[in-house]
């Protein structure tokens, strides 16, 4: 039986089965589940708010704003009764509190995550090994995942709304956006990615005692083994050969 979606999907899911029926091109326009259901709450019946709102300028960028706007000038879209109203605020009420309660878990997992994967923490930040730990659903399937996977995770759809992506690098996640990667230049950083993903899977996370890695993972060390600092310098340099170690670099792996 295969598990059932996360609760947020399925609130996503029917807030956009509901709304479709006021502004059906808004689930293309707004790819982003967080965004698509605050733009929701926003508009509820009256599209014409898509117009010098300030509230939906924090929410989209300008662009799509401008794209958004458009589109509900010709939608062909029919008004909710008060009921379907009412019923559409609740659920996106719900996604948002639920949403926020995430964040405050994530807050907490970040703070302890010295102690739940302190290898992992010391190399890529507490913060982004919180999230692929959170995306990947527990330490001990992250310690079985594939590198190439766990380079993904976090990886966002982009909007189709018309404006060119190519600027948008395709195929980055957690650990492309965090400081060990970001404070790189340009050329290595992907090379980094790559590095950072396989050390995640090997040396870099720790496996609850008693338990063994299984499929395609690296043997980790065992639970409460921490990296010394002049190890952590020494991989950072092998992401970016003549590094020294008090550069921002070094100092960056040398945490925790």
């Amino acid at each position: 039986m295969p598990p059932a979606p996360p609760t947020s999907d399925i609130i996503h899911k029917f807030i956009r089965d509901k709304y479709s029926k006021r502004f059906p091109e808004l689930e293309s326009l707004v790819p982003n589940a967080l965004d698509y259901i605050r733009t929701v709450k926003e508009l509820g019946n009256s599209l014409d708010k898509c117009k010098n709102n300030e509230n939906l300028q924090q929410i989209l960028t300008n662009a799509t704003i401008m794209v958004v706007s458009v589109t509900a000038s010709t939608t062909q879209g029919q008004q909710l009764s008060e009921e379907e109203l009412e019923r559409l605020e609740e659920a996106c009420d719900m996604a948002l509190e639920l949403n926020a309660s995430k964040h405050r878990i994530y807050e907490y997992v970040e703070s302890r995550m010295s102690f739940i994967a302190p290898n992992l923490s010391i190399i890529i930040g507490a913060s982004t090994a919180a999230k692929i730990m959170g995306v990947a659903g527990g330490l001990t399937n992250l310690s079985k995942m594939p590198a190439c996977n766990i380079m993904l995770l976090g990886a966002q759809r982009k909007t189709l709304s018309g404006f060119s992506s190519t600027s948008v690098l395709p195929h980055t996640g957690y650990i492309y956006h965090s400081d060990i990667v970001q404070s790189l230049p340009p050329a290595p950083s992907g090379s980094a990615t790559h590095s950072g993903s396989q050390f995640t899977t090997g040396e870099g996370s720790n496996v609850s005692p008693g338990e063994k890695p299984e499929g395609r993972a690296q043997e980790c060390p065992p639970s409460g083994t921490v990296l010394s600092q002049h190890r952590c310098v020494t991989h950072a340099q092998h992401l970016q050969p003549g590094l020294p170690a008090h550069s921002l670099l070094g100092l960056v792996t040398q945490r925790g």
